[in-house]
């Protein structure tokens, strides 16, 4: 069963245990797993019990913050009953990083600025670019 579901996920580095009504219980590393070689132990025994989720609500800065700070791959999402609903991968993590650091680095520039829902950027005209920095 899991082969066949494995396919269909977007990353796998971690194995997030959920009980019968999907709340998430715990997580594992993949690694971790591969490292335990005896076969009697169980996966509740290994699994950590206290770790970093977000809720969808949760800033994009925040996530990529906590991302950064407990030096994870992944986050799980989950609901205020802690029911998984998702997963914020490594390559959203870092996508989302990107995008703040241009933008901040722009805003710092001058470069970018919004007036309500108008934007100047870089290929707007030097006045328009002046005006906007000076108010």
């Amino acid at each position: 069963m899991l082969s066949k579901k494995g396919k269909s996920f977007e990353t796998l580095d971690y194995v997030y245990v959920v009980d019968k009504d999907d709340v998430l219980q715990g997580v594992i590393s993949i690694k971790e797993i591969i490292v335990i070689s005896n076969k009697d132990i169980k996966v509740e025994d290994v699994m950590r019990k206290k770790f970093v989720v977000v809720h969808p609500s949760t800033q994009q800065e925040r996530i990529v913050y906590l991302a950064l700070s407990h030096n994870l791959k992944a986050i799980p999402v989950v609901d205020r009953k802690r029911v998984l609903l998702g997963i914020v991968p490594y390559y959203t993590i870092l996508q989302i990083f990107n995008e703040e650091v241009c933008e901040d680095l722009f805003k710092i520039g001058g470069i970018l600025h919004k007036r309500g829902k108008e934007f100047t950027t870089i290929t707007s005209p030097a006045s328009v670019m002046i005006t906007r920095r000076l108010l």
